[in-house]
């Protein structure tokens, strides 16, 4: 957003966050003019396919829509959607937009490009009769870029897989991150002929094994891109590819191009250009996607990269199928000579678990208890909790181990006492506690330390982003410490690294969060007895510390409690929703008893008991006891995209808002009834909430006493302003999740 057309916008915004009403009530208001809240997503498709374009939009109606096709408008085409169908060689390279309007002006989206490619060949695996399972590999590779093998079940899944490097030049660290899955990546840094092994079981349980070959041969060439990683994942599945280009000295990136070569054709998001996002199709036998990635440079240079995607077929799936709004992925046992190992898999997160008219089959307690049951109530050890985790890559074992074993405190393993099982996943997302199970479910992306790491977790944005497209508010969180952000941006188009510390603020907010849900489902006070005879939701208590917290200490706000339905469940927004400005949602909030919008987030079919109340609040009080992280919470003018820390300005906010006396005694409660081991002196002991400066920006409030941008340092500055940073935040809040229980 150019800084002219930026500022005018934000003296704009500031008069009407100033704005109360006129004196003259018979002036109607002026109509807001509409702006593009999500823009049309670019495509990338075979010939032939039928692809379509959405755009959304806020401002007052009646919004009206024309789209355009390189500039010029598309007969006919005047809703908030347009469908291409069959599309032919002639149409890639286009760009499609749309221009929004209506009586307070207009606006255009910015354009969509659309690739389209040759009809993709069709998967040449599983051609040999008879064969229980096939390996495929690209042979040969330049030095420098990556090679990708991966094994398909022929005539059923495939289970216990391990690839290991047999001989060859060594590889870099880290490499083979993915040898307990169907597919690997390598980047050879030297020539030379490497050997890898795959043992497996079959289809029919019988032990198998097969060795192949990849020859890296050349040098690692000044242009080229990358494409990581190859990978597994299952039909119906979302997945994402990230491309990395390296351009000789004074060129530049003209351009990145995606195209499928092989498999059953697949509609490609390339939104990012450097990333594609895709679902997995369905198959009825293990197949192979080959995609590619083009780079063209400036100076006219180009190179390609190939990548496997292996998708796994999956048998029908049952009636009431649990995992069917958060699909199952492949994971396996941490440990696989742990105690429970043969049963985590098949009790907590397999594709055929089910709730149907009352039957399931679901583990009773007996079957995989409660941690605290094993230990008769003592705290869990740190190995008796690892035997419980489930992860989709070793390395995420290794970093929550480490994160356990760095607490001061033993806060971590009592509280981890209340679940049956902890899954970390690269395709977790959102994160979430289920009752059904009595699992917490762990986004991989709090977890990773290095890049390459980094290179497995999805990119695939939570199912529930944009769901407050239609509102012209932003409620804004952040924790801070020392007056500076402790939840940072990682740009996944750079090679970062984190620090073990780091995960104190990321994994642990979320872990505080989590690990309150389940113990609210199992209080400390009566996990050790609960019933071992039944499933785990007709096991948890008759009345949670919920429902303790919303009869003792209720939520009033009804106006928030409609926003959560609409900002966190897709609810359709209102008229009057949609006019609400950020100082009318202030009002709301500030006079009722929350900590955060969240706190009003009820999933339907959950009852009347808003269970994320009681987690909002424990989070923050645990991270403000084990972080020194206090809470920010405000509204704001509407985040858009080109808007900053400094853009946004605070209609209003408080810092550390557990600590508010309205609040106290809630907090007081959630603390007595799920960590009643925690002094109830440490809550008295907090620091009294600090007001931030209303009028003053998003930004400048990370000092709210002085509220002036130029006490700020520049990494200050930087970390406030980054709007990457906060969008990341607002879709953070989201990626915490409850799923309904079970009916009893």
């Amino acid at each position: 957003m150019p800084p002219l057309a930026r500022a005018v916008l934000i003296a704009a915004l500031a008069g009407s966050l100033a704005a109360c009403g006129g004196d003259d009530d018979s002036l109607a208001p002026a109509p807001l003019a509409p702006w593009v809240s999500q823009a049309p997503a670019s495509r990338a498709v075979a010939v032939g396919a039928t692809v379509r374009f959405e755009v959304a939009a806020v401002g007052s109606a009646p919004l009206s829509y024309q789209w355009h096709r390189n500039g010029q408008p598309i007969p006919g085409a005047s809703g908030a959607s347009l469908t291409l169908a069959g599309v032919g060689a002639g149409d890639d390279g286009v760009r499609i937009g749309v221009t929004v309007g209506n009586a307070g002006g207009s606006v255009e989206s910015p354009p969509a490009l659309l690739t389209v490619f040759a009809p993709p060949a069709p998967s040449a695996v599983c051609t040999t009769p008879g064969a229980g399972f096939e390996v495929v590999r690209e042979a040969t590779v330049e030095v420098g870029k990556a090679a990708g093998a991966a094994v398909v079940g022929c005539s059923g899944a495939l289970t216990d897989l391990h690839w290991r490097a047999v001989s060859g030049p060594a590889l870099p660290a880290q490499s083979l991150l993915s040898a307990r899955s169907q597919a690997i990546a390598v980047e050879p840094q030297v020539a030379g002929t490497y050997a890898f092994e795959v043992s497996l079981r079959d289809a029919a349980d019988a032990p198998r094994s097969e060795r192949i070959e990849i020859v890296a041969a050349g040098a690692a060439a000044a242009t080229r891109i990358v494409v990581r990683v190859d990978q597994a994942v299952r039909a119906g599945q979302r997945a994402s590819l990230r491309a990395w280009p390296t351009v000789a000295a004074g060129d530049a990136v003209a351009a990145i191009t995606w195209a499928q070569i092989e498999g059953p054709p697949v509609e490609l998001d390339t939104s990012d250009p450097a990333r594609a996002i895709f679902t997995a199709p369905s198959v009825a036998r293990d197949t192979v996607l080959r995609l590619r990635a083009t780079l063209r440079t400036a100076a006219g240079a180009r190179d390609s990269d190939d990548v496997l995607v292996v998708v796994e077929a999956l048998p029908p799936p049952p009636a009431g199928q649990l995992f069917a709004q958060v699909p199952a992925s492949r994971v396996h046992p941490y440990r696989v000579t742990g105690a429970y190992a043969d049963r985590l898999v098949l009790c907590v997160y397999d594709p055929a678990l089910y709730f149907s008219s009352g039957a399931t089959n679901l583990c009773t307690l007996g079957t995989l208890p409660l941690l605290a049951q094993q230990t008769a109530g003592e705290v869990p050890s740190v190995a008796q909790i690892m035997d419980r985790v489930l992860v989709s890559h070793d390395w995420m074992g290794e970093r929550f181990e480490a994160f356990v074993n760095a607490q001061a405190s033993d806060d971590v393993r009592r509280l981890l006492g209340s679940v049956t099982a902890i899954v970390l996943g690269a395709h977790v997302r959102p994160s979430f506690y289920w009752s059904a199970t009595g699992a917490i479910y762990l986004d991989a992306d709090n977890l990773w330390l290095t890049a390459a790491e980094r290179d497995v977790v999805s990119e695939v944005p939570d199912f529930r982003v944009g769901f407050d497209r239609e509102l012209d508010y932003s409620g804004l969180w952040r924790y801070v410490i020392g007056n500076r952000p402790a939840l940072l941006y990682f740009d996944p188009a750079q090679r970062l690294t984190r620090g073990l510390a780091y995960l104190d603020h990321e994994l642990g907010s979320l872990l505080w969060h989590e690990l309150a849900h389940a113990n609210d489902a199992f209080p400390s006070a009566l996990r050790v007895g609960a019933a071992r005879d039944r499933p785990v939701f007709q096991a948890v208590a008759a009345q949670q510390p919920s429902d303790r917290l919303a009869l003792d200490w209720p939520l009033a706000s009804q106006e928030m409690f409609a926003l959560a339905r609409v900002k966190f469940f897709g609810a359709q927004a209102s008229d009057v929703q949609k006019t609400f400005s950020a100082r009318q949602v202030a009002d709301f909030f500030r006079a009722d008893r929350a900590n955060d919008e969240y706190g009003y987030a009820v999933p339907p079919g959950a009852g009347a008991s808003p269970r994320e109340d009681l987690a909002m609040l424990f989070e923050e009080f645990m991270m403000q006891r084990h972080a020194g992280a206090r809470r920010d919470v405000a509204m704001t003018n509407k985040f858009r995209p080109g808007l900053t820390g400094a853009d946004l300005i605070v209609a209003w906010g408080q810092r550390g808002r557990i600590a508010d006396p309205a609040l106290r005694a809630r907090v007081a409660l959630v603390l007595r009834e799920i960590a009643p081991w925690i002094d109830a002196a440490e809550l008295e002991a907090l620091p009294p909430p600090l007001p931030l400066r209303e009028g003053a920006s998003w930004t400048a409030n990370l000092d709210p006493v002085a509220g002036d941008v130029t006490r700020l340092d520049a990494h200050q500055r930087a970390r406030g302003d980054d709007p990457r940073a906060i969008e990341r935040l607002l879709r953070q809040r989201e990626q915490r999740l409850l799923l309904p229980p079970v009916p009893r």
